[in-house]
């Protein structure tokens, strides 16, 4: 489709104000917010600014209220016109209570031993941008009623929601690998962008690992009580059971992960933990997968494996248990309703009473993080990756389960990328993988291996994609499943814009979206501010097309000051190739035509030159 765009540069500067130090964007109000406002980008690292919400924020309120920010840009506060993205991380309930038979599951959903007896709004998110701010309130307008919320969010017991500063460019590079925040607990896990042009693809973005953690392992020597081969749910300071991972419900006291200052992940202690503090034992919260239980609870040493997490698919079962060979693993994480957006659920841990030469053993994987990007078009080569992580490989101990695929919502107004988007379930981990089995078949030394992790959940309109599953961890060299399982494989589905919460994203908002001018001043006859007759003057024009549309007549009109005398034009094209152009009082320059251009399409920006005396 034809489109003109005509910028209206007008040059009477005589007071010669200083340039403008940002691109000059005209804010859409069919957007809310000003699109493109953070210029031409060239990316990598941590891009977002995260801050943990605090209290609730319900549906069609224009409030929220946040803690001190994490991650990229910490010195620079949310101010108005900012975009944001606000995730509900974790909430909903579950059956708490616990059964001690191999039939009888009333924990979780009241009848599986696994998942919710209701979701609340975890994985419910939506876009909005910042209309004031007060200390740590923020005025915010959405696209719910009354230009509120769509959903309710909220921080309260094991609830926890995050509000995310999303940077929105006009065109983008990504020169190196943009990751996220690993998830802490509070915030992180989450990597989003917007970008109304171009967004160029010259490296990938990964989150790999970056989502709910699993459940960190305990060596412990057993419980003289408190604890039975088939409990669902018993407290972290049972000396018994393999801890369960975390997930959509909560976080368990002890989580292995990735932190924001290591590259390794470590076991640490959380700072809450699973209602009454129910945090071990083979019961599945949410997609968090269950922990490993041992069949012989008061010594803990009849090791099982733990389950795989959950997201778009379910985690599989943990492994059976070492020399009696019962079927007590943990297991797997429920997959989410569609919709929803999470993080990879974490694998629960396996049983452990011995010394592992690997650090970590026996805890289970991290799942993936979650990923949002909006772009007017993509280009290049890249593969956007959220898949879970396999934990370390225990000796003589059950084995973790396998991290869950987390979640990516990629919308491209059109694409020429060879784009691949990965949100892949992690495999459980193996169990003494280096003993060999006395005699072909045998299982005595069998301990139980971590069941695989569910895959994650697609939502994109390109790209090609996988949210497959993890398999299954084996045990001795011989790999023998030993009733370990696989998880499910996730989803994948096609998003349009209007499938997207909350406000449009800026390359979808109508001619509202418009192309950008930054103008500058320059006295080359002498410094300080000010003119006098006789001084000559240069002007500078910065053209960009920071919308997602094409236009294949681009126009800048200018009529002079008649106090400036012209004396030279130039124009800079988008290929930074010159051209001259006669200098006169009137201008009408069709930026496409003289630069012996079909269009000038998203992200491209080039430069006008004038220079005048003042008479």
């Amino acid at each position: 489709m034809s489109r003109r765009a005509y910028l209206l540069s007008t040059l009477t500067l005589l007071s010669l104000t200083p340039p403008l130090s940002a691109q000059s964007i005209q804010p859409s109000s069919a957007c809310g917010y000003y699109t493109g406002k953070d210029g031409i980008g060239t990316l990598s690292g941590v891009l977002n600014t995260y801050y943990p919400g605090i209290g609730t924020a319900s549906a069609g309120g224009t409030t929220l209220t946040v803690g001190s920010g994490a991650g990229a840009n910490t010195a620079t506060p949310l101010k108005v016109g900012d975009l944001i993205l606000i995730v509900q991380m974790q909430d909903g309930t579950i059956n708490n209570t616990n059964t001690t038979t191999s039939t009888t599951r009333t924990y979780g959903d009241g009848s599986t031993g696994q998942g919710v007896t209701a979701w609340g709004s975890a994985g419910l998110y939506e876009y909005a941008t910042v209309t004031a701010v007060n200390t740590g309130t923020l005025t915010i307008k959405g696209a719910g009623t009354n230009s509120g919320l769509v959903n309710t969010y909220t921080n309260v017991g094991a609830a926890r929601f995050q509000v995310i500063r999303v940077p929105s460019y006009s065109s983008a590079t990504l020169s190196a690998t943009v990751t996220a925040l690993p998830w802490n607990g509070s915030v992180g896990g989450i990597v989003a962008l917007d970008v109304s042009g171009k967004l160029q693809l010259n490296a990938g973005i990964d989150v790999s690992g970056r989502g709910f953690r699993g459940g960190g392992f305990r060596t412990a020597s057993g419980a003289a009580s408190g604890a039975t081969s088939f409990d669902y749910v018993t407290p972290s300071t049972t000396l018994a059971h393999g801890v369960k991972g975390e997930g959509s419900i909560g976080t368990p006291a002890y989580v292995y992960g990735l932190n924001a200052t290591s590259t390794t992940p470590s076991v640490s202690t959380a700072t809450t933990t699973y209602p009454s503090g129910g945090d071990a034992a083979r019961g599945a919260p949410g997609t968090a997968g269950g922990g490993g239980n041992d069949y012989n609870p008061t010594a803990n040493d009849q090791n099982s494996g733990g389950g795989g997490g959950g997201n778009g698919g379910r985690g599989g079962l943990g492994g059976n248990s070492w020399n009696s060979n019962q079927p007590v693993g943990g297991l797997g994480g429920v997959a989410v309703p569609t919709g929803r957006l999470l993080l990879g659920g974490g694998g629960g841990a396996g049983t452990r009473n011995n010394t592992s030469v690997s650090a970590g053993a026996s805890s289970g994987g991290a799942g993936g993080g979650a990923v949002f990007v909006r772009a007017g078009t993509l280009s290049g080569t890249a593969t956007i990756t959220a898949n879970g992580t396999t934990p370390p490989a225990p000796e003589n101990d059950g084995g973790g389960g396998g991290g869950a695929g987390g979640s990516v919502l990629l919308y491209a107004g059109s694409s020429t990328a060879a784009l691949t988007i990965n949100a892949n379930g992690a495999n459980g981990a193996d169990a003494w993988p280096t003993k060999a089995p006395a005699t072909t078949g045998a299982t005595a030394d069998a301990h139980g291996p971590g069941g695989g992790g569910g895959g994650g959940v697609i939502y994109a309109n390109t790209g090609t994609r996988s949210a497959t599953f993890g398999t299954y961890g084996t045990t001795l060299t011989s790999k023998l499943q030993f009733g370990a399982q696989p998880g499910a494989v996730g989803t994948i589905n096609t998003i349009t814009t209007a499938g997207i919460k909350g406000l449009p994203f800026g390359a979808d908002c109508g001619n509202a979206a418009t192309p950008t001018i930054q103008k500058a001043v320059t006295n080359l006859t002498r410094s300080g501010a000010g003119a006098l007759p006789g001084d000559r003057l240069r002007y500078t024009i910065t053209y960009g097309n920071g919308t997602a549309r094409s236009f294949t007549n681009f126009a800048l009109t200018d009529t002079l000051d008649a106090r400036l005398t012209p004396q030279l034009a130039q124009l800079t094209c988008p290929d930074t190739t010159t051209r001259a152009v006669t200098a006169v009082q009137t201008y009408n320059l069709d930026v496409v035509q003289t630069c012996n251009m079909t269009a000038l399409t998203p992200g491209q920006q080039g430069q006008l030159i004038i220079e005048v005396t003042l008479k």
